[in-house]
Parts: structure tokens; sequence; C-alpha cells
């Protein structure tokens, strides 16, 4: 059985760089980056199209991913912030064979506007940073990256595969 693996976690916390190690060091992954659907230049903001649309995509490509005979394993990275996203996800697909692992990565604070700010993120995300509180009340596997490594938390969430 295929294994599904949702990564959460608000902008800057890893997701990104903790799935390109998962994916680069297991045979047979593949990843979709839910923010790959988003990449819109200018970005005008979310409007109810485009989140219907992104929706559907992550749908049809998650699905794609499951019919391939060679892909063991699935990574969805995106900044789910409520239970019910994870369900937005899954609800979308057709294939329900698998085995879901919901993981959400926080870190302290201090160490979240470290990483914003060697991230160049935008002032406006370094001033207000998202609350750790939500990610932390998911239902979900919570990882605290805070002085872990990409690798360090990339093993951790192959742990619990």
């Amino acid at each position: 059985m295929k294994k599904f693996v949702m990564v959460a976690g608000p902008p800057g916390v890893g997701k990104t760089a903790v799935c390109r190690r998962i994916f680069q060091s297991v045979d047979g992954c593949a990843w979709l980056d839910g923010d790959w659907c988003w990449m819109v230049n200018p970005y005008p903001g979310k409007t109810e199209a485009q989140k219907t649309y992104a929706e559907r995509a992550f749908g049809y490509i998650l699905d794609g991913y499951m019919l391939d005979p060679n892909t063991r394993v699935i990574l969805f990275s995106w900044m789910i912030q409520h239970d019910f996203m994870f369900d937005l996800v899954t609800d979308r697909m057709a294939r329900k064979e698998f085995e879901l692992t919901k993981v959400a990565l926080v870190c302290e604070e201090a160490e979240y506007i470290r990483r914003l700010r060697a991230g160049g993120r935008e002032a406006e995300k370094i001033e207000r940073p998202d609350d750790m509180g939500k990610y932390r009340a998911l239902d979900a596997h919570v990882i605290d990256t805070t002085g872990l490594t990409v690798a360090e938390t990339a093993d951790r969430v192959l742990g619990l595969l």
C-alpha cells in the first residue's frame, strides 16, 4: 500500500527543505508542494476560483502519483492550518487506498523569526509571525524542529512511516 505523507506548517518552518530531503533520499517518492498550485505573478490573493482550481489540481496530481506503480511514498506539503484542510485534499482524491501520515512542523518563535529572516521573507511576516499554537493543535504528529537540522527532521518524519 502506498504511503501518503501530508506535511503541514507555517511558511518558513522548513516544510519544503524537509520534503526535498525526503524526496531526494527515498526511491519511489513523489512530491507535490501545495504552493506550486498558487504561483501567479503578480500574486493577486486567493480568489474563490483559484481555490477551487488548486483543490482540484491537488486531487488530480495526487491521483496520478497513486496510479504510478513505481511510486511508493507520496509527499504533500502545504500550509495546512486546520484539520479540515487535510480532508479537503484527501476528499479530492478518487483513489483512497493509502496509508496516511499527517505531520505538523513547528518551532519556537525566536527560531521561527530567525528562519524567516534567513529565508528573506517579507518584513510583515517577520513582524507578525504565524501562531505555532494552531499547528501544534492539529490532529497530526507534531515535530518541533527547533535546534534540528533538515536531515534530523526528515529522519523523524521517515521514522513515522
